[in-house]
């Protein structure tokens, strides 16, 4: 994955409040914002350019920006203009240009006849993650309601940085877990009294047979499915300059223990990505936002801004943060038999399709499971 999901809507109280406080229109208006970044992961890579709403209405209502040039550039010269492949997405080619440690890369982006850019970014080391930890904490969630006891699992790093190098850091995690319903076994109520009759999915592969019977005819295609899910909060390292080059137990997500997500393994991808000195700056006011949510002396939403500058030197407020990061990567396993949680198995089946019944599922089987 290439791009980071920033949505500039950020919240000034808690909907919990009773008064809900309103950006005066002025600054709260319809923004330009830029999505995107490059590693030294193979590509593709991808911007995208949309228009945010106002902040005072649905952060899901955007829209996305066409027709627009789109370029990476690098120290060299080099140069590579991305393609629009969907509304406001813009990408790479595969085999197009590829981030590399020391070499510094911006974007130029041409909307009509006005011109966006950011300024050059050296790719840093990203460093190791030398051990990916796990401690299993019971009944962490629903502390005060032992009727419903949730387990998790709190799972911190043990990174490394380089000697001589500035060692700002950023952390994602993003998982995947099996899940398995059972859609042949849908039924509907037909008539007056209500007879139960069999109504499988089509998806499913079976069809309704004679005398409420069902029969097989293709193979499931909704039955198994491999959910996705990933962090939604930034995790920085915890100071601008380090007098050495190790993060020992740095905290990067708490996993709710269930039957679904260990009904088999759960999978879990963790990332180091090295930062610029404004990238460490743009993402250390995301973080403290989210962490002040709820506050009334949170930082202010409209201060969290990006890299990207008009280059006719007008005071448009461009949101958005085009990244230049180099990538460490660490994957593991966690078996259900290593969990000591008493997971409950429930009797109760879906009878959906696993697509339609868990968001960010897919039913392509991922290579490594």
């Amino acid at each position: 994955m290439k791009s980071i999901r920033f949505f500039p809507i950020l919240f000034l109280l808690s909907d919990a409040c009773i008064d809900r406080y309103e950006i005066p229109e002025q600054i709260s208006g319809p923004r330009l914002v830029v999505d995107g970044m490059i590693t030294n992961l193979p590509g593709p890579y991808t911007i995208e350019l949309f228009i945010s709403t106002d902040l005072n209405t649905n952060i899901n209502n955007r829209v996305g920006v066409s027709r627009a040039t789109v370029k990476i550039v690098d120290d060299l010269g080099n140069e590579e203009t991305l393609t629009e492949t969907s509304v406001g997405v813009y990408r790479t080619r595969p085999d197009g240009i590829r981030g590399t440690v020391g070499r510094k890369y911006h974007t130029v982006i041409f909307i009509g006849d006005k011109q966006y850019r950011s300024a050059p970014q050296e790719m840093l080391p990203s460093g190791t993650i030398e051990n990916v930890n796990w401690s299993f904490r019971e009944n962490a969630i629903n502390q005060n309601d032992p009727g419903e006891p949730q387990d998790v699992l709190d799972v911190t790093i043990d990174s490394r940085g380089v000697d001589g190098a500035q060692n700002l850091f950023r952390w994602r995690w993003s998982s995947i877990h099996r899940v398995k319903t059972f859609p042949e076994l849908r039924t509907r109520e037909v008539g007056r009294p209500p007879v139960i009759l069999p109504d499988p999915l089509p998806c499913s592969g079976y069809v309704p047979g004679p005398y409420g019977t069902i029969r097989k005819v293709d193979i499931c295609t909704c039955c198994d499915c491999w959910v996705s899910e990933h962090g939604s909060r930034a995790t920085i390292s915890k100071n601008n300059t380090v007098s050495n080059t190790e993060f020992n137990g740095v905290f990067i997500a708490r996993v709710p223990v269930d039957h679904w997500r260990f009904s088999v393994r759960y999978y879990m991808l963790i990332e180091q990505f090295s930062l610029s000195e404004e990238g460490y700056a743009f993402w250390k006011l995301i973080q403290s936002q989210q962490e002040g949510e709820g506050s009334l002396f949170q930082p202010n939403a409209i201060k969290v801004r990006g890299n990207i500058y008009p280059t006719d030197e007008s005071d448009e407020l461009v949101l958005g943060f085009f990244g230049v990061s180099a990538v460490t990567q660490k994957e593991i396993f966690i078996d259900r038999r290593e969990v000591p949680s008493r997971i409950e198995i429930k009797s109760d089946t879906v009878k959906g399709s696993c697509l339609g019944q868990f968001r960010g599922s897919s039913n392509q089987k991922p290579i490594f499971w």
